[in-house]
């Protein structure tokens, strides 16, 4: 298989989210690989300057309160940071927190801040408790990927939408633009920030698909459902752009759309997990529309 594009990452601190596990003691880290041991840590290589700012004053605070989990997102362009609480602290606890100042945090029923991140002059609304991509060197790329394989058209439907990273390309292109996705605070903050298009809070397996010029789709680790081929392959849409963090289920995928007559056009990896053996693929597959 031909790769058209390989877009490579600087190695370090490209993280701008991290999840970290509360240790018995209150101090925070990673689960040591093979174990349920959590591994308190003071630096991560891969986090930005604030997010390790954060960390070594959490674990250096004097009783740093338990948490079995907290989401860290970091804005590093206005140096904003987030913290998701797996739970609501004590009132004990929020004194004790209350010392951190660089932080935000929130929890489930106290999520009331959101970070406005840009890319390429667009600012989208993002919290600790919703979805981005992790590499904020990757994201213009990512970009500038979809909006080459563009086209003016009636209608595009965007699956897996999240907090809506690529509406704005979609606006610019598409009369109609539907985006689907099924975490509630992802369809609303996506609501706020594109309000010209049309977010449908749904599962993508409950989506009532329809004909459409273009497709994007940019689902979990699992790939594409039996539900979303199946009507991918009976509406023959024109063009799909599919985005995967999976090779393993995107070999799987792709395989059934070129044995049901798509060709695959275009194939990009993206370095979005450095240190990782992780890696992101883009993708175009087309159809005839004889």
């Amino acid at each position: 298989v031909h790769i058209d594009h390989y877009y490579e990452s600087p190695p370090f601190q490209y993280r701008i989210r991290g999840r970290l596990k509360g240790h018995q003691s209150g101090r925070v880290g990673f689960i040591r690989k093979g174990t349920h041991h959590v591994y308190p840590i003071d630096h991560c290589l891969l986090f930005t300057e604030e997010m390790n700012h954060f960390l070594a004053q959490w674990n250096n605070l004097d009783s740093p309160p338990f948490f079995f989990q907290q989401d860290i997102l970091n804005n590093p362009w206005s140096g904003d940071l987030l913290s998701y609480l797996s739970h609501p602290p004590t009132a004990a606890q929020e004194k004790i927190i209350s010392v951190i100042p660089s932080i935000h945090f929130s929890w489930k029923n106290n999520d009331d801040r959101a970070l406005n991140y840009p890319v390429k002059k667009v600012e989208y609304q993002v919290k600790g408790s919703t979805f981005f991509q992790v590499n904020r060197h990757q994201h213009s790329h990512m970009l500038d990927f979809v909006e080459a394989n563009l086209f003016h058209g009636k209608q595009a439907i965007d699956l897996y939408s999240g907090v809506g990273f690529f509406i704005p390309l979609l606006d610019r292109y598409f009369d109609q633009v539907t985006a689907v996705e099924n975490h509630k605070e992802s369809v609303s903050l996506a609501r706020k920030s594109f309000p010209e298009s049309d977010f449908i809070e749904s599962s993508v397996d409950r989506f009532s698909f329809y004909p459409a010029d273009l497709v994007i789709l940019d689902p979990p680790r699992s790939g594409l459902s039996k539900y979303v081929m199946k009507n991918l392959l009976q509406f023959k849409y024109h063009r799909l752009i599919y985005i995967s963090c999976s090779t393993a289920t995107f070999a799987r995928d792709s395989k059934h759309l070129i044995e049901n007559g798509y060709t695959l056009d275009q194939l990009a990896l993206i370095d979005l997990f450095p240190q990782t053996s992780h890696i992101e693929v883009m993708s175009v597959f087309t159809r005839s529309t004889s």
